[in-house]
Formats: C-alpha cells, structure tokens, sequence
C-alpha cells in the first residue's frame, strides 16, 4: 500500500512541481518497482481533491459518475498518478515485459485507488495521531487550526465559508479500508476506484463547534470566502466501498474529534521535547565530543532519541 505523498492544496498552488514529482512521478517510480518484484496488489492512497469544486451545492461525489476536475496541483497530481496506474494493471503482461525490458515476465497488478475525504483523528490510546509542526501552520487545516486556538497557540481561526460542506473520516477507518483492499483478492476488473468516506457532510461551523465540546475551550471564528482549489461541497458516496469491501465508517464526527484531541493536547509537552532535543544536539555538537558529521547520529547522553 502506497500511503506517502505530500498533502496541503495551498503549498501545492505555491510549488506544482515539487507535488508533480512528489506523488506523480515517485508513484510511477514504485509502481515500476513493484511491477519487478511481481506485486499482484497495489493500494494507492488518492485524494477528493481529485474531484476539484463541485458545481451543485447538492453534488455527492461519486467514484463511478462524477467527472474528475481537479482544481488545484495537488490533485492533478493524484488525478495523473491514477491514470498511470490504470494503465500498467490494464497492460498484458507481454506488454510490460517489453516497457520495463525485463529478464523474465512480470504478473499483472491488481490496483485499488482510495480516494479519501478529510481525514482526521489518532489512535484511542491517544499515542500516535497528527503533531502541530510550526513550520507547516501556514498550511494549517481546520482541526489543527482549531486545536492551536483551543490550546492558546493562536488566537482566531479563520474559516473560508462556515457552510461549505466537508466529509471527515477517522483515521483509524481508513487503516481498516486500506487493509482490507490490500488484502482482496477477487473483483470485476482489474483496476478500481473506491471512495473512503463517511458519506455524511459537516459544515466547518458546525465542525468549529464539536470541536468546542470536546475540547471544552472557546474558539473564536472570522469568516472569509472558500479557498481557491478545494471543494466546497465535499461529501462522498460510500456505497461501492461497502459493496466491495464490507466497509462502514465506525466513528462519528464527536468520536473522531475527542480521539485527536486527546493527542493534540500534548502538543506543547511534544514541542518542549523538540527543542530540548534540539539543544541537547547542539550542546553536544559544540562541545567538540564529536564531529558535525558523526554528531546528527549519536545520541547526546541523557537523550534517550533523536526525533531529527
């Protein structure tokens, strides 16, 4: 399963290419890869933003009948690395022999697409979810924006449209969905795409304020017209991914948020941490105990790890 990309639609607009290589051309490059070692299955982590803005407040996204348009580079590039996968498992095995020039014949892969909505959440045990990294707050997405507020980071959030539509998944529902299409083994074609949502859409003022409950703090709101790039209306149909997979979404909206929250809230013990690392590596790096080279890779003592 091919989880890795990068993933903020406004760092896209601001550098296409970096995204280009980063999810088009890196997933060309293991698909390739997997094709040598003979993979039969191929799981490949797709986006709604492959959808682009809707042009009926109504419209469900439909992996079967709506048309894609993306509107930003981050999901042309998924759009692109879609279309390459559906070409090399449609491709006979003759025919990738020949493309790759290959010493002995390739199997044909089995590709399975999930296109997910928002996807937000951590684990119950509240030891493993999304960390607020300062460096990418200018990329911010709603539940780390809220989050920041709730904890004193910020001040306001700012909502881009506080009736747009936004379908949210918990992280932990789409673990169980890519593992279940890793492990599939029959279908109607050898190529398919299936939505990953919750077929249920929030509004991000409504989502502001579940997000007051949970956490239990004020979140003061401004707000402006939609972003350019992102749907305005996203909410999925999840039928195929039940028929298909028997798959359901397990965690409502409430759920979700208290599970993310639980780890955001460790946010500044998370950042204290950091940056005592940090000085411990220079500290230790000063001190002439080891060189520039060698001293990234040592731990300092009394630092039990390096996270960088």
């Amino acid at each position: 399963a091919h989880m890795a990309a990068v993933a903020f639609v406004t760092e896209s607009i601001a550098n296409p290419r970096m995204y280009r290589h980063n999810i088009t051309d890196v997933t060309t490059v293991l698909a390739e890869a997997a094709q040598r070692a003979n993979v039969r299955t191929f799981v490949q982590a797709s986006s709604y933003a492959v959808y682009g803005s809707i042009n009926d407040p109504g419209e469900v996204f439909d992996e079967a009948k709506t048309v894609p348009r993306p509107a930003s580079p981050y999901g042309q590039a998924k759009f692109d690395a879609e279309a390459m996968l559906r070409r090399r498992s449609n491709a006979s095995p003759s025919l990738v022999f020949n493309e790759l020039a290959l010493a002995r014949r390739t199997a044909r892969m089995r590709v399975t697409v999930l296109r997910f909505a928002n996807v937000v959440g951590a684990r119950p045990e509240a030891d493993l979810g999304q960390v607020f990294l300062p460096e990418l707050d200018v990329y911010r997405r709603l539940w780390t924006a809220c989050a920041e507020v709730a904890l004193g980071l910020s001040s306001h959030i700012e909502l881009r449209g506080a009736k747009d539509l936004r379908d949210y998944v918990h992280v932990i529902d789409v673990a169980r969905a890519v593992s279940l299409a890793a492990i599939q083994r029959d279908g109607p074609d050898n190529f398919e795409i299936l939505n990953v949502a919750s077929g249920h859409g929030v509004a991000t003022g409504d989502f502001v304020e579940v997000c007051r409950e949970v956490s239990g703090r004020k979140i003061p709101v401004v707000v402006h017209s939609h972003a350019s790039g992102e749907a305005s209306g996203a909410v999925g149909n999840n039928s195929a991914i039940f028929e298909r997979l028997g798959w359901r979404p397990e965690h409502n909206l409430t759920l979700t948020l208290s599970d993310a929250w639980a780890v955001s809230r460790r946010w500044p013990e998370h950042n204290e941490r950091e940056s005592a690392m940090r000085d411990a590596k220079i500290a230790y790096l000063v001190s002439g105990k080891l060189s520039k080279f060698s001293a990234w890779r040592c731990v300092p003592p009394g630092v039990t790890s390096l996270s960088r």
